[in-house]
């Protein structure tokens, strides 16, 4: 995860690992998601229910060679019953998953953690 004040930046092995935690929903936004974090979505239906998990994602193929995720993700989404809504031209991701309020102290914690283990958190 990189940090910088009021946004940070989450690999997919991130963002599936925030998934897993949600307790309530899930709003992801974005150009794309590639099948790591497809999968823990699906995951996520049996504890939240599919009506709980919102994805608007602009999957033209033109964006996915773009690298920002893939076709297979998007069908995996699809036939795991998680509706997914076409939001065009989009290249900036928003990920909310809902934590019981604790969403913030939870990815604050973990992001502090990464950096222990990094060597590089501050004294």
């Amino acid at each position: 995860m990189v940090e910088g004040g009021m946004f940070c930046a989450l690999s997919s092995a991130d963002m599936a690992s925030v998934v897993r935690d949600a307790k309530q929903t899930i709003c992801f936004a974005g150009p794309g998601i590639h099948l790591p974090v497809a999968q823990a979505m699906r995951d996520a239906i049996s504890r939240l229910g599919p009506e709980m998990i919102t994805m608007c994602l602009d999957f033209d193929e033109r964006v996915m060679r773009m690298g920002y995720g893939s076709i297979e993700a998007v069908a995996f989404l699809r036939d795991a019953g998680i509706s997914v809504r076409s939001a065009s031209g989009m290249r900036t991701g928003f990920h909310k998953p809902r934590l019981r309020g604790l969403g913030r102290s939870r990815l604050r914690l973990r992001q502090q953690q990464r950096k222990v283990r990094q060597g590089t958190a501050a004294a």
